[in-house]
């Protein structure tokens, strides 16, 4: 999965690079002013306003995907995947500068995109438009034949290595760490196994995907909430389990539990038109760290 990804990621490298340098030579100042109309416009305002609903939100979606990446296993995929753990932190490290650096080549091809035409936010940014549409309808209509297949090679490449590793982690931890020990299955039965969860888990995102595409979801929302189980449920045991020598079973579960489920009912209550100070996710990574302490401390006790 690790080679793989790295081969799917020098393509996504090579496509966006390609678009974002053809975006910039349409402009006499070249990608300066791409930068200067984003910096007029506010654009690099980092920090939000100075109101709780404004700052609660902002630390909601920082630790969204700051926090909310560390339990996944694509990540373990990864690190398991280095010769030594001096490797490990080194291309961790490595790879997360890099990834926050290489997130403004698609920004700033939106960006010079949209000043090129800007048609394309009146058409896709108003009531019935849809915002996903804005850079491979400019791609196709204004990207010579060889850009287009560069910038979808690079696009299906990053949906297979999203795909590959979401299938098979969680197909791998199931075949191998639950259902091998419970019946005793042979290596020949593993591998088996291990298909039929990739089926099972194949089919179970496919539902997943249709039914929060005829909710009106878009694919960042789909990423974002990908993110918010494993920050609600997984981050605190993990975290917990490797720093504080005092965490156990019972700490664990009862994090899970406080965490999901102040999470889930937060986010039913928000859609039932509710308004909430804390945003849903951060609630629920605060509880799942007192069930974490308190399940823990409790059970130490008896």
């Amino acid at each position: 999965v690790a080679y793989t990804d790295f081969m799917q990621m020098a393509v996504i490298l090579i496509g966006l690079l390609t678009v974002a340098v053809l975006v910039a030579m349409r402009f006499d100042g070249g990608a300066m002013d791409v930068i200067n109309a984003a910096n007029d416009a506010g654009k690099f305002e980092f920090w939000p306003e100075l109101n709780a609903v404004a700052i609660m939100g902002f630390i909601g979606t920082f630790i969204t995907l700051a926090l909310g990446s560390i339990p996944q296993q694509d990540v373990f995929q990864r690190v398991m995947s280095a010769k030594d753990e001096k490797t490990a932190v080194i291309g961790t490290i490595a790879g997360g500068v890099f990834y926050m650096i290489f997130c403004f080549v698609p920004m700033f091809i939106i960006y010079g995109a949209t000043m090129l035409d800007p048609s394309l936010i009146t058409t896709h940014m108003g009531e019935d438009g849809d915002s996903q549409r804005i850079l491979p309808e400019f791609i196709m209509g204004t990207m010579p034949m060889v850009v287009q297949v560069l910038f979808f090679g690079a696009l299906i490449s990053a949906i297979m290595s999203t795909a590959s590793g979401t299938l098979l982690a969680p197909s791998a931890i199931i075949a191998e760490n639950i259902l091998r020990p419970a019946f005793n299955i042979t290596e020949k039965g593993l591998l088996l196994t291990l298909r039929l969860c990739v089926l099972v888990f194949g089919i179970f995102v496919f539902g997943y995907a249709y039914l929060s595409a005829s909710a009106g979801l878009t694919i960042f929302e789909m990423v974002e909430n990908a993110y918010l189980l494993p920050l609600c449920g997984a981050f605190a045991p993990l975290a917990f389990g490797v720093y504080w020598s005092k965490s156990n079973n019972m700490g664990a579960i009862a994090s899970i539990i406080l965490g999901v489920g102040t999470w889930g009912s937060m986010e039913i209550l928000t859609l039932q038109g509710h308004e909430f100070v804390m945003p849903p996710q951060l609630a629920g990574l605060l509880m799942a760290m007192v069930g974490m302490i308190g399940g823990s401390l409790l059970s130490t006790k008896r």
